[in-house]
C-alpha cells in the first residue's frame, strides 16, 4: 500500500475470485466453485485489502495515483522506455520470445492438471509483461513457483521434513545477508567507458536532523544518461551504495538528461537506516537551462525546494571537462 503497483496485485485477486465462479474441466485446466464459506472469507479479505490502501502517509493520493499514471500521465508512459513493449528484433526481445515459448512448450509437455486460477495468473503476467518491459519481472515472480513444481517432480526427491534442518538455513541465510551487506560499495561508478555527456562527480554525507553522523545508511541512487533515458535492460546510471562510517559516500556518473515528462534534470536517491525513518528525494543542478542562470527567480513545479537544487564545480580533466556536486542527506528518526 506504499506504491502504485497495487492495483497490479488487486488484479490478481481479482482473477482468483473468478477462477471461483466456474467448476469443470477442460483438458488439463480444472476449477472448482467457491463454498459460501469460502465467498465469506474472500470478500472479507477484499473488503480489507481495500480499506488498507489508505494506511499510508499520502493517504487517498497514494490510492489514485495509479490512475492518474494511466490516464494523465500519458505522455510520460509513451517516452519512458520501461513503458514500451516488449521488441523482438532486438536480442532481449529475442530471448525473451525463446524464453516464454520454451516455457509453454515445457508445461505442454507435462502430464499433470492446472487450476484455471494459475492459467489465469500466467496469462495475465505474459501479458502486462510483454505489453510494458517494466513487468518482465512480475512474469518471472508468477511463473517461478509453477515451474519449480515441475523441476521439483521431475529433478530433484520430493520434499521430506524430517531432513529440513532450520538452523542450517539460517546460517545460510545470515551468511548470504552478511556477505552481500559487506560488499556493498560506499562508491560506485554508474556510467561506462565511452558513455556520453558531461562526466559528474557526487560526493556527501548522511546526517540526522540534529547534524550527527547516520553511519552505514543503504543508499540506492538512479537517474538518466545523457539522453533522458533509463536503461531497463542492465543497471547503468543506478546502483546501491553503503554509507562509511562517518556517514559518507560518493559515485561518479554523467550530467543527467532532459525527458518531456520533467522539467529539470535530477537524481533520485533513496536513503534507508535503522532507526529513522526512509528517505526519498532528488538533487537537481543549478546549471540546468531551465533556471535560466538564476534558481532562486526561475523555480517551477518540478522542483520542490531550492535547497535541493545543487551548485556545480567545472573542471578541466586530462582529457575532458568534469563537474562536480555535494549533496547532503538528512533523515528523521523514528
Amino acid at each position: 500500500n506504499f506504491h502504485g503497483s497495487w492495483l497490479i496485485g488487486y488484479a490478481f485477486l481479482m482473477l482468483y475470485l473468478a477462477s471461483g465462479l466456474v467448476e469443470g474441466s477442460w483438458g488439463s485446466i480444472e476449477s472448482a466453485r467457491w463454498t459460501h464459506a469460502q465467498w465469506r472469507k474472500l470478500i472479507l479479505v477484499s473488503a480489507a485489502s481495500i480499506a488498507a490502501l489508505f494506511l499510508n502517509p499520502y493517504g487517498w493520493r497514494l490510492v489514485v495515483y495509479p490512475f492518474d499514471l494511466i490516464f494523465r500521465q500519458q505522455l510520460n508512459v509513451a517516452v519512458i522506455d520501461e513503458w514500451h513493449s516488449v521488441d523482438f528484433q532486438s536480442f532481449y526481445g529475442t530471448l525473451i520470445f525463446f524464453l516464454v515459448s520454451g516455457i509453454i512448450l515445457f508445461t505442454l509437455g507435462q502430464r499433470r492438471s492446472w487450476r484455471l486460477s494459475d492459467v489465469l495468473f500466467a496469462l495475465f503476467a505474459f501479458y502486462v509483461a510483454l505489453t510494458h518491459k517494466r513487468f518482465l519481472f512480475l512474469a518471472g515472480i508468477v511463473v517461478c513457483p509453477m515451474l519449480a513444481i515441475e523441476l521439483g517432480s521431475h529433478v530433484f526427491s520430493p520434499y521430506d521434513p524430517r531432513k529440513d534442518k532450520r538452523w542450517l538455513n539460517i546460517i545460510f541465510m545470515a551468511a548470504f545477508y552478511s556477505f552481500g551487506i559487506s560488499h556493498i560499495p560506499s562508491s560506485a561508478t554508474l556510467h561506462a567507458a565511452g558513455d556520453p555527456g558531461l562526466p559528474l562527480a557526487v560526493v556527501g554525507a548522511v546526517y540526522d536532523t540534529r547534524g550527527a553522523v547516520v553511519p552505514e545508511a543503504k543508499i540506492e541512487v538512479w537517474q538518466t544518461n545523457h539522453h533522458g533515458k533509463y536503461d531497463i535492460t542492465g543497471y547503468r546510471y543506478r546502483a546501491l551504495l553503503l554509507a562509511g562510517t562517518k556517514g559518507e559516500y560518493d559515485f561518479q556518473s554523467v550530467m543527467p538528461g532532459h525527458y518531456p515528462a520533467r522539467k529539470c534534470q535530477h537524481i533520485h536517491f533513496l536513503a534507508q537506516a535503522e532507526g529513522h525513518k526512509p528517505l526519498v528525494t532528488q538533487m537537481y543542478f543549478a546549471s540546468d537551462p531551465i533556471f535560466r542562470g538564476d534558481p532562486g527567480k526561475n523555480m517551477n513545479d518540478d522542483c520542490p525546494s531550492i535547497e535541493l537544487v545543487r551548485p556545480i564545480l567545472l573542471s578541466d580533466q586530462a582529457t575532458t571537462m568534469g563537474a562536480s556536486a555535494t549533496f547532503e542527506l538528512v533523515m528523521e528518526s523514528l
